[in-house]
């Protein structure tokens, strides 16, 4: 199944593809082809950069591998749930009980 990730990558190659063709064969309210293909980059790459910010983040990685296989269970060290309160937040989260806190033991 395709996932997010490569139909963001798809979008990106194919509406900056689109929108130019339609402005060269005259659908555009702008007479210039460039503008166009400028401002339409713009926008994909100002919307890439959002996506991979939002998306790309520790706990959002650590939740779609607990998602992959709720079987598998995913432990998380201490010195992680303190530097990444997202990360925490999936160790207490109840869509996600297959991530838990590992336990390290005592410390020596």
């Amino acid at each position: 199944m395709i996932n997010q990730e490569q139909v963001y990558g798809i979008l990106r190659v194919i509406i900056p593809v689109i929108c130019t063709w339609l402005a060269a064969k005259g659908f555009s309210a702008f007479s210039d082809v460039g503008i166009v293909a400028d401002i339409t980059a713009a926008a994909v790459a100002v919307a890439a950069v959002i996506s991979s910010f939002l998306n790309h983040t520790d706990a959002a990685k650590l939740k779609a591998a607990a998602n992959t296989d709720p079987q598998v269970q995913i432990q998380v060290p201490r010195s992680l749930m303190v530097s990444n309160k997202g990360v925490a937040s999936l160790v207490h989260d109840d869509t996600t009980p297959n991530v838990t806190r590992l336990n390290e033991g005592p410390r020596g």
